[in-house]
């Protein structure tokens, strides 16, 4: 036996081990966890079944099918009164999903469900002003590998991986993707891929962070200053509702741009008639803009305690890897994982 292998032998035992350690991180609230994950289900769900209900993706929908099925097993862990009228709405959902109903009659039925289950199960908003340096400190150590260091899916582990990782940072491919959905997804990954939740790892403002940074890459400073001087020249005061975080959060990109188009952010009309795409592009940017208040004196890392929770994370999706691969037969990668893992644990 090699000495390679004795060391890829021990280190699994060690990192099984320690392990255990991660449990001693805060964890998402499980109702707000079930509700996340039927939200990126029925999202995800989209992909693979159209608006008439036709199959175009069945990888896709029974990637959503599956996902439904991991909030239901968490679901039935819940307690409280609305709880068993949450599980039939639920278990509807798994019904629907299976028959191929139209995407708009699953998140119809998310809808209720979430209703249901009440306030626990609303979206967590952050409770300081958004912080992009400590978001990209943050992308870079722990997404960047993936997802590339601009976000354009082509990080070094990236070569071979399917699905292989989207292009988060892109404009084009992030149009229709609000931020909230890329908080969750951020929160509690995606089922049959390589992206990992990482809600026992990073607090709520150091996810959102993460998602801010995200979306900064998609303009530049020129654009937001455009968009800041049409909005001040055309648009004046959003309604306190329009111009909350956790409206905007639910928006995504082409949403907004068609809102501001189409009038419904317009207060009085703009000066010229409607604007161009480019004009409503650039006050979207201004308006992506207003959370962030990032303090000079914060640094680009984040605290310590935050990089041994990230860090063990990393360590415990090595070895879900290092698993899966054993599960399969292919022992050689497993044991590669496997040895990643140690010498990310050392």
């Amino acid at each position: 036996m090699s000495f390679q292998t004795i060391h890829r032998r021990a280190a699994v035992r060690v990192i099984v081990l320690m392990l255990g350690a991660t449990s001693v991180l805060a964890q998402e609230d499980p109702v707000r966890r079930v509700a996340n994950i039927t939200s990126v289900a029925v999202a995800e769900y989209g992909k693979g079944v159209d608006a008439q209900g036709r199959r175009i993706d069945p990888a896709e929908q029974q990637e959503a099918v599956d996902f439904l099925r991991e909030a239901r097993s968490g679901a039935a862990r819940l307690t409280g009164d609305r709880m068993a009228s949450a599980r039939a709405i639920l278990d509807s959902l798994i019904t629907a999903a299976e028959a191929g109903r139209p995407p708009q009659v699953l998140a119809a039925m998310q809808q209720r469900f979430a209703a249901m289950l009440g306030s626990q199960a609303a979206l967590d908003v952050p409770r300081a002003s958004i912080d992009i340096n400590e978001g990209r400190a943050l992308f870079e150590r722990s997404c960047a590998s993936c997802h590339g260091a601009l976000g354009r899916g082509s990080g070094p582990a990236a070569a071979g991986t399917v699905p292989r990782p989207p292009a988060i940072g892109d404009r084009g491919t992030m149009r229709d993707v609000s931020p909230a959905m890329m908080y969750r997804v951020a929160s509690v990954g995606i089922s049959g891929t390589r992206m990992t939740g990482w809600a026992d790892a990073m607090t709520p403002e150091q996810r959102w962070n993460v998602v801010w940074y995200l979306m900064s890459l998609r303009t530049s400073p020129a654009q937001v200053a455009a968009g800041e001087a049409l909005f001040a020249r055309d648009l004046g005061k959003l309604p306190a509702d329009v111009g909350s975080f956790a409206w905007q959060v639910e928006q995504s990109d082409g949403q907004l741009v068609r809102q501001v188009k189409h009038g419904a952010l317009r207060a009085p009309m703009p000066r010229g008639g409607a604007f161009t795409d480019a004009e409503a592009e650039s006050i979207v940017a201004y308006l992506r803009a207003l959370p962030i208040r990032a303090p000079a004196s914060r640094a680009l890392a984040s605290s310590e305690r935050a990089d041994a929770a990230a860090a063990a994370h990393n360590v415990r999706a090595l070895l879900e890897v290092s698993l899966a691969a054993a599960r399969s037969g292919q022992a050689g990668d497993a044991g590669e994982r496997a040895f990643d893992a140690y010498i990310a644990f050392e």
